[in-house]
């Protein structure tokens, strides 16, 4: 009599579940790209795709192999995943990504390795990539490793958007990679193995091969445990989220800002949730406890007359009385001064910081005389009289007037004719440049 292990029924079992399950996830009006690194994960997947494209159950697959260059063996598996996209006579989009060394180097491969693969995505494409059960055990213990709270703890995500634009499923998150294995050898796959995953030195490759292996001892289903404990965070974060978008709603206004004043008598932890969703708003997702304390203890405690700075990546949160400011750093304009020879010509600013036209919807200018040449600077000193007000006022105080944010004084275009200010577009008109007949209008467009 013929006896099968039950370990190998289970196993056959939960394949056909879970493949049955990725069936359901395809749509077959949708396109799909698969992330396809020659791995056993990405082979199956791969292969999977391949099937029901065959079964008529999807119609449109592509692969994307992403080389990143610091393997002696990348150019061979490259060559691999060429081969095993003309047998199966799947389009595969080849990549390439350099690093530059000074960051975590698992954190820019992943990064980078999104970014690049989501640029290649056409409309209405969704990618797709292998994560699997035991990656996301992996990254469940490398959270609590961190101290990470439910964000961190609900690891791997089965659906994300990237730059919360790109679609990105991950249909292989419920199932091991032994399951998997087996797959692949059932259907004779072909996969490359990158040893480097052996390296123990890397904390995952550590966890991989030499703490959970015994805890699976123990408890074998723990795999299966920590994908439903990161189920559970995701939901918790998720009630959490919806709750805290409520308080923030009443903070934030139009432009982006958060009103503070009424933090200084708020609990400590609902101010903290409410910075934390106020930074997410702004689309940056991965920042520390340590980067919130600081703009919690630096920033919102400031004095009312202070001018405090916290720069994350390539931002600034400022702080203009009660309102705090997340901005873009940009190159200093303030010593620039730009001729507009042709007015009636867009103009675009330096370093993509706007541009200037003419239109019916701008500020009303007199026109320049014949002798009068029309250039844009960012600095001015001096006092000055202004349409709508009897006295001369100091730029400084005019700005204070006008509720320009310190960082915006020297953003701001200042139209000259000459060496005579007409304007600070968008806030006030001089004296020297009031029209009421005759006039022409100049708008402007900001970046952020």
């Amino acid at each position: 009599m013929f006896f099968i292990n039950k370990f190998v029924l289970f196993i056959i079992y939960r394949i056909i579940n879970v493949m049955y399950n990725l069936k359901q996830v395809i749509d077959i009006k949708k396109k799909y790209l698969v992330a396809y690194s020659g791995g056993l994960d990405s082979t199956v997947l791969l292969h999977k795709l391949f099937l029901l494209r065959e079964s008529g159950s999807v119609r449109f697959i592509r692969a994307v192999h992403v080389n990143h260059g610091i393997n002696i063996n990348a150019y061979d598996w490259e060559y691999h995943c060429v081969q095993q996209c003309k047998n199966w006579n799947i389009p595969l989009v080849l990549l390439n990504i350099f690093l530059n060394g000074k960051d975590n180097l698992e954190a820019e491969l992943r990064y980078k390795r999104y970014n690049i693969m989501c640029k290649v995505l056409i409309k209405n494409e969704i990618l797709l990539t292998a994560h699997h059960l035991d990656d996301q055990c992996e990254s469940v213990l490398l959270a609590l490793k961190r101290g990470s709270g439910l964000s961190g703890l609900s690891a791997i995500r089965d659906k994300m958007y990237f730059n919360n634009y790109h679609l990105v499923l991950r249909p292989f998150l419920a199932i091991t990679r032994k399951e998997l294995k087996f797959w692949a050898e059932f259907y004779n796959l072909t996969w490359v193995e990158d040893f480097s995953n052996n390296d123990i030195r890397y904390d995952r490759n550590f966890l991989r091969h030499k703490v959970i292996p015994i805890i699976l001892k123990r408890w074998p289903f723990f795999s299966r445990s920590c994908f439903i404990s990161a189920k559970h965070c995701k939901n918790e974060k998720y009630l959490l989220n919806y709750f805290i978008d409520i308080e923030l709603k009443k903070y934030l206004f139009h432009d982006g800002s958060l009103n503070i004043s009424s933090f200084f008598h708020m609990d400590f932890k609902l101010c903290h949730a409410i910075l934390k969703r106020w930074i997410e708003y702004h689309n940056i997702k991965f920042f520390s406890r340590s980067f919130l304390n600081k703009l919690y203890d630096e920033v919102i405690m400031s004095s009312l007359d202070a001018n405090p700075r916290l720069k994350i990546f390539q931002y600034e949160v400022r702080r203009y009385r009660n309102s705090i400011y997340l901005i873009k750093i940009h190159p200093s304009l303030e010593n620039l001064i730009l001729l507009w020879n042709r007015p009636w010509n867009i103009y675009y600013l330096p370093y993509s910081s706007g541009i200037l036209l003419v239109d019916s919807k701008g500020f009303s200018l007199r026109k320049p005389n014949h002798n009068e040449r029309v250039n844009i600077r960012f600095k001015v000193f001096g006092e000055y009289y202004i349409f709508g007000r009897k006295h001369k006022r100091k730029i400084k105080k005019l700005w204070q007037e006008f509720n320009i944010p310190p960082w915006m004084r020297n953003r701001i275009p200042l139209i000259f004719y000459n060496n005579i200010f007409i304007s600070a577009l968008g806030v006030f008109v001089t004296i020297d440049g009031y029209c009421n007949v005759n006039c022409w209008k100049i708008s402007m467009r900001l970046n952020k």
